[in-house]
């Protein structure tokens, strides 16, 4: 889950394996009984204390390594003017507001790997996209992406 507030985005910086120390959005699990909706709902404000509604599907990230892994991409676009707290604590690890060029910036080695590859096209594209990864360990082999069909998830 992205959460963004004009041009910055909510990370957190991860204090729990697997991607220890890095930067990445909030997410979590689905409960029993919830809808995936609601799921992400739920899960940004445990995390971070802010409510949103409507989150927008922007696809699903496929991660290939030891194991197969799927998550949903979801994006929710907060007030512009929205008053920024320096730095949050909280059970999973930092919550901070970084600027969208300081997270692609190519030297930044504090952002997880797969967020620097589809951060752009997922917000640029008013379509859902596949982004599919392959691993070795930690380490990324390869990407793609693909448009996915709009009504794949609704």
């Amino acid at each position: 889950m992205i959460l963004k507030s004009a041009n910055k985005l909510l990370l957190l910086n991860r204090e729990k394996p697997s991607a220890i120390g890095l930067r990445n959005g909030v997410g979590g699990k689905i409960e029993p009984g919830e809808t995936i909706e609601d799921s992400v709902c739920r899960e940004v404000f445990e995390q971070t204390g802010y409510e949103i509604v409507a989150p927008i599907y922007k696809g699903d990230i496929i991660l290939h390594g030891e194991q197969q892994v799927g998550n949903h991409l979801f994006l929710a676009e907060l007030s512009d003017d929205l008053k920024y707290d320096e730095v949050m604590k909280t059970r999973e690890g930092i919550l901070e507001w970084k600027e969208i060029e300081w997270v692609l910036h190519p030297d930044n080695i504090g952002i997880i790997s797969n967020l620097k590859r589809y951060l752009q096209p997922m917000l640029e594209s008013r379509v859902p996209m596949q982004h599919v990864f392959h691993y070795s360990g930690h380490d990324l082999l390869a990407y793609s992406y693909k448009q996915m069909d709009e009504t794949a998830f609704i």
